[in-house]
Formats: C-alpha cells, sequence, structure tokens
C-alpha cells in the first residue's frame, strides 16, 4: 500500500482568492487526501455550501476530500448546553457527557448534514473520549452511576466508586467503569454510524484517535474505528505527536506501538504529524519531519496527517512546513526503500494496550499515564531501541507484569520493582528476598546528595527528583551491579539474577512511573552502558547496533537475513560530533543517507557531524 499525506486545511480559510494557493501549498506537501476542518459549530449551512462548493476543485486535482470535524465530547462551543462529564473526585468539566440523548440527536444530525454535500470520509476530531490528559477517571455524571448500577445490580454512588476504584483491589468497581464507558463511547458511535448510511453506506468515518484510546478509556481506539468504518475500510489516525515534546521520539513509539497493533488488525493507520499550535514560531517543522521519516522507515503506518497550513492565515503565511516537505522527498523515498522488507530488532516493550482493564492500581491520571510510558522512556533515554512484538529481551514495567506470558521470561526481562513484586506474588522468582523498612515507610526518597555507585565502572552517578528507592535484600546469588546512597544509607540498586527455572532478570529498585526521565536514575552514561552489557548476559547476543554517549539519540534497527538499515535522529540541541556506531555481527558493505562514513570491521564511523534535530541513516550487508 502506498504511504499517503493527508493535510488539514481550516475552512475559514478557503475562498476564490486562496484556493490556488492553497493547492500549490497541498501539491509541494505531496498531499493525496486533504481534511477540511470547520472550526466552529455555528453558520453549518455556510461550511456545507463550502464543502459544495470546493468538493469537485479538489477532487479535479487528484486530492480526495474527507471533512474532519472540529471537536465532539470538547473542542466545539455549542449553543446549547448538554450535559457534561463528572471526574471520580467530583470535578466537573466543560466536556459534554456522550449519554446526553440530546447531544446524541444533534451530533447525529449534523453528521447527517455533512453526509449530503457528497464527500466520501468523515473524520471526528481527538477529543471522542471520556479521560483528558491530567484529570481523574471519568465519567461519573448521573447517567453514568446509574448505568453503572445497572450493570452490577446495586446501587452506586460517586463516593462508593471511588473507594472502589481507588482500592488495592479495584476489580469490579475498574471493570464495571471501563464497560460502561465502553458502552456509552461505543453507542454514540453507532448511533453516528446509522445516521451517515441513512445517507450513503459508502461513506466512511475515520477517528483521529487520542491518548485516552489506547489504554485509559473502556474503549479502544480499534473497538471504535470498527464501529465508524461500518461497511468500509477501519481507519484511525494514531495519537503522539511532535508538538508533545522536545523528544519526538517518545511520542513517536507511543503511535508505533498503536500501529503495529492495527497492522495485525486490518486497520489503515495515519501518523499524528502535528506541530499545533503553528505557525513555526510555535511548533517547528522538524518535528514534523523526523515524525515523518520514522514513521516511513517503520513500515506500519500507511500515511501521515500533516500539519503544513496555518488554520488562521492565509495559506503563504507559513511556508516552512512545505519547503522542508519539499525538500526531504528524496529523503522519504531512500528511507523508505532502505528499511522496507525488515524486522525491527531492540528490546521488546511489553505494553498491552488493554492494560487497563487487568490493573490493580487504578491511574489518578488514566490518560496522561497511558500517553507518558515509562517504558518507553527508558529505552528511549539511553537510545536503545524498541520493538512491539515478542522474541527478544523484554522490558516490564509496572502493572503490565499481571498480564505478562511465564514463557517470555526464557528470553530474559527488564523489571521495574513493581513489576518484580508482582512476579513474586505469581509465583516467580525474581531474587528479592525481602524488603527492609526505609526512612519513609518501605521506602527511601532520593534527595539531594544522593548517587548510584556502578561497582564495574568504579563511577559516581548524582541522582536528582523526589523519587522512591525500595531498599531490597536480594538472593545471595544474585550479581549486584550498582549501590544507591541516600542521606547515607547504603541500598542494593540495580542487579542481574537467574533463578532455578533458567529464567534471568535485570532488577531496578524503583517504580518506573514514578521515576519516569528523572536525570540519573534514568537517563545516564553509565545506565546505558549497563543496560547495552545487561543485553548480552540476558539473552546471549549483542544488541545489533549502539551509538553510545548522546543524550536522546533516537535509533531504529531492522534486518533482514543479509542485510541492517540503522536510522539515527538527534533529538537533542546539542550535535553528535562524531557518531559512532558498534555493530554486533561483520558485514562487508555499506550505503549511506544524509551522510557520509566508513565502516571498519564492526564499527561505522560517520564522517560530518549530526546536527541537532537533524536525521541521518545507513545500511550494511553481509
Amino acid at each position: 500500500m502506498m504511504y499517503t499525506v493527508s493535510v488539514p486545511v481550516s475552512i475559514q480559510t478557503i475562498n476564490e482568492q486562496s484556493i490556488l494557493d492553497i493547492l500549490k501549498k497541498l501539491q509541494q506537501l505531496n498531499a493525496n487526501e486533504v481534511y477540511l476542518i470547520p472550526l466552529k459549530v455555528d453558520h453549518w449551512d455556510d461550511t456545507c455550501k463550502t464543502i459544495r462548493t470546493y468538493l469537485p476543485f479538489f477532487t479535479s486535482h487528484n486530492i480526495e476530500v474527507c471533512v474532519w470535524i472540529g471537536g465532539s465530547l470538547a473542542h466545539y462551543i455549542y449553543p446549547e448546553a448538554y450535559d457534561t462529564i463528572i471526574d471520580l473526585e467530583g470535578g466537573t468539566s466543560q466536556r459534554i457527557c456522550p449519554l446526553d440523548q440530546r447531544f446524541e440527536a444533534y451530533f447525529c444530525d449534523l453528521f447527517q448534514q455533512i453526509a449530503a454535500t457528497g464527500v466520501k470520509k468523515i473524520a471526528l476530531d481527538d477529543d471522542y473520549r471520556m479521560n483528558w490528559t491530567t484529570t481523574p477517571p471519568a465519567c461519573f455524571c448521573p447517567k453514568h452511576l446509574e448505568l453503572y448500577g445497572a450493570i452490577l445490580e446495586e446501587p452506586m454512588t460517586l463516593e462508593s466508586m471511588r473507594e472502589g476504584i481507588y482500592s488495592s483491589d479495584p476489580g469490579k468497581y475498574r471493570d464495571v467503569w471501563l464497560e460502561g464507558s465502553r458502552d456509552s463511547l461505543c453507542q454514540l458511535a453507532t448511533a453516528i454510524r446509522r445516521s451517515v448510511d441513512e445517507i450513503d453506506e459508502s461513506i466512511n468515518i475515520v477517528l483521529t484517535s487520542g491518548p485516552a484510546d489506547w489504554g485509559a478509556d473502556g474503549a479502544s481506539g480499534p473497538d471504535l474505528a470498527t464501529i465508524f468504518a461500518g461497511n468500509n475500510q477501519k481507519e484511525l489516525r494514531m495519537s503522539g505527536a511532535p508538538f508533545w515534546g522536545q523528544r519526538v521520539g517518545t511520542a513517536m513509539d507511543f503511535a508505533r506501538k498503536q500501529a503495529a497493533h492495527c497492522k495485525k488488525h486490518g486497520i489503515k493507520t495515519l501518523a499524528e504529524g502535528d506541530a499545533y499550535p503553528r505557525p513555526r514560531y510555535a511548533g517547528p517543522a522538524s518535528g514534523i519531519e523526523n515524525l515523518d521519516l520514522i514513521a516511513r522507515a517503520d513500515g506500519n503506518f500507511d500515511g501521515i496527517l500533516k500539519y503544513g497550513l496555518d488554520y488562521n492565515s492565509s495559506p503563504n503565511y507559513e511556508p516552512g512546513y512545505a519547503q522542508f516537505t519539499e525538500r526531504n522527498k528524496e529523503l522519504y523515498r531512500q528511507t523508505e526503500a532502505m528499511f522496507a522488507g525488515k524486522q525491527g530488532r531492540g528490546i521488546h516493550l511489553f505494553e498491552p494496550l488493554d492494560a487497563n482493564w487487568h490493573t490493580r492500581r487504578v491511574s489518578r491520571q488514566p490518560e496522561f499515564d497511558a500517553m507518558w510510558s515509562p517504558g518507553v522512556a527508558f529505552l528511549n533515554d539511553n537510545s536503545i531501541p524498541a520493538v512491539f512484538e515478542p522474541g527478544g529481551v523484554n522490558l516490564v514495567f509496572g502493572q503490565h507484569a499481571w498480564m505478562l506470558d511465564p514463557e517470555l521470561l526464557a528470553n530474559g526481562t527488564i523489571l521495574d520493582y513493581t513489576a518484580a513484586m508482582i512476579l513474586a506474588e505469581r509465583g516467580i522468582d525474581v531474587g528479592i528476598v525481602e524488603e527492609l523498612q526505609g526512612t519513609d515507610g518501605n521506602f527511601t526518597y532520593v534527595g539531594a546528595g544522593s548517587f548510584e555507585y556502578y561497582k564495574d565502572e568504579q563511577e559516581i552517578v548524582a541522582l536528582y527528583g523526589n523519587v522512591p528507592i525500595h531498599n531490597l535484600v536480594v538472593n545471595e546469588q544474585a550479581v549486584v551491579l550498582t549501590e544507591i546512597s541516600v542521606r547515607n544509607q547504603s541500598m542494593t540498586g540495580a542487579y542481574r539474577y537467574e533463578n532455578a527455572n533458567k529464567q534471568r532478570f535485570l532488577v531496578f529498585p524503583f517504580d518506573a512511573r514514578e521515576s519516569k526521565s528523572v536525570t540519573g536514575l534514568f537517563r545516564s552514561y553509565c545506565r546505558q552502558r549497563q543496560l547495552i552489557s545487561a543485553h548480552e548476559w540476558l539473552c546471549g547476543s549483542k544488541l545489533d547496533a549502539v551509538c553510545l554517549g548522546n543524550p536522546d539519540l533516537y535509533l531504529m534497527v531492522k534486518k533482514d537475513e543479509q542485510s541492517m538499515a540503522v536510522g539515527l535522529w538527534n533529538f537533542f540541541p546539542d550535535r553528535i560530533q562524531q557518531p559512532v556506531i558498534e555493530l554486533a555481527d561483520d558485514y562487508a558493505e555499506i550505503e549511506f543517507i544524509n551522510c557520509t562514513g566508513t565502516l571498519s570491521g564492526r564499527t561505522v564511523q560517520l564522517d560530518t557531524p549530526l546536527y541537532a534535530f537533524e536525521y541521518c541513516a545507513f545500511s550494511v550487508r553481509k
């Protein structure tokens, strides 16, 4: 399937004077499709008239048209007041509860009006979700409490749901919340699909998913995509965008995990190439371009939703996004060709997308915790490629350990404290004998003057952040790799352990979610070297390619029987003066993209620096 480019264009910017300039920008952006966005819901008759007027223009230039409704449960300001979402703490919001029948009728009518314009695709924005960034679990409005009570066949109050969900055994309360949330979102989705079918069953409906669709809401992105598509091709825009922060790789690995899942279920996928809030003064083009290149190298993405025009200004106000895309056309082609047909190599990130149904510790910020994976961060922070299919060393953090198939342990496993304790509770020997009382209960908080001592390197690394460290006594057969010193108290740091079943573990004494991206604990030169060395001990083989000592260097490695492709993205402000990549195997030939260099034995040395936010790649062949 050809990799496609879809570009959002605000309807309010389209007129007779701007349309040719918009076309020029779309052509520079290599657009196969345009997403026409009405930014407001007032003057809907005028919006539909504009769609009808310019639909033939775009299609006559071989650009398909999708109308992207810019809001559903949160983004739009509606003329009428509807029931709003209430969170588990009793907090109110302006977000609309999907159980409001008046809103369902209004929104379905809106879809029918768009369907009548003649478009063949309608997209829904990423506010079609229950949970929201840093807010507590939702929704617990009177209608939802009544729904939860009906499912459980007992009266439910906000207080009883809060007590049950936040308990150490959330069980039925967690399940009924997720089941009720799923049912309410799916019920509205079904009504929307039915309303469009009354006009034309061949019109596809696409969800531009939000983070909550991938591990916070009861309804998953694939659940909703199946309903919205009807008898058409299931399609989802993934969640994970450049505007999430400097480390594009962390957001992108969240999206890559989604795309790998969708590939197995026949769902067409688009990357989220958004430099919100735009233009380049607010969101640089480098983020979009690097995300696009990662998506093309990954191979599980069918295209990108590429935000190349500003939503408010004229099409000529911000030329930069289109210019960078035009400049990189050959780079796209080379990247796709170099990485095609190869399998990803690295550490297997074990993070099931339905983990929220199995957790025994419900997050108080479910969407935030879904979108900012500590496992992704840990690998990204140490420039180690993540893969999303089993077969190599596993990285298992936190509550995901409840879902881990013990057979995967034969490949070697990296654990944080929480995952290790869960596996121990499941009867798996991970080398922990007991946990000693710390200065703050069962753990000790890292503070100023704390450090970790790496025994083999005889190196001290300072630790920062208010992070709990658990004081563990480990089996005498364990090899303690580091010691952590907090307030002059020395504790076991990282250790490796092989049990009687020949299962090998690298264990850290901290909860990764609470310690995420902490300098020293997560992010350090020593930690990177420790992980690389431990990989060989855990599974008996080296990582296929490593590049040491460069903060926020993102690596992708893919192999087939005869060759290997390696992509390097520098997401750090400093340039990498002379990149050196160590390989695990011998190769005879090398080819470069966007750089030059030499292959000497198992070492690749690039001739020129890799500048901040730049990308290069090479492939080697036996």
